[in-house]
């Protein structure tokens, strides 16, 4: 899942860039915090969304009962608010459209080349 992370990441720092969230701030909270993410590629969404919001995700959370420890990612330039799950919501949505507008142009220059019969 290496490939499909980071272009997941690109994904959502273009849906940034349409909803007019800071992107510099996303990519530099990719560069600095993805990799302290237990998951090698969960880190990367998780802390593109968080430099986009402003906000910090990670600390502690409960797995199967139990009290883990996670990594913070992201700055925390305020409290999460409730509204941070729709725009985390409509940054995911634009990345599938987005994404899947590029496998339909593959898919209709493949069938235009013929590879698609």
């Amino acid at each position: 899942n290496y490939v499909p992370a980071r272009l997941t990441g690109i994904y959502l720092l273009l849906a940034a860039t349409i909803i007019k969230l800071p992107v510099k701030k996303a990519i530099a909270a990719w560069r600095k915090y993805a990799h302290q993410h237990p998951s090698p590629n969960g880190g990367v969404p998780e802390s593109i969304v968080a430099g986009a919001l402003g906000i910090r995700l990670g600390g502690y959370n409960w797995y199967h009962g139990h009290k883990h420890f996670r990594a913070y990612l992201g700055e925390k330039e305020r409290e999460i608010a409730p509204e941070d799950i729709l725009t985390t919501v409509k940054m995911m949505d634009i990345a599938y459209i987005l994404f899947s507008g590029v496998v339909l142009m593959m898919i209709i220059g493949l069938w235009q080349l013929g590879g698609i019969r």
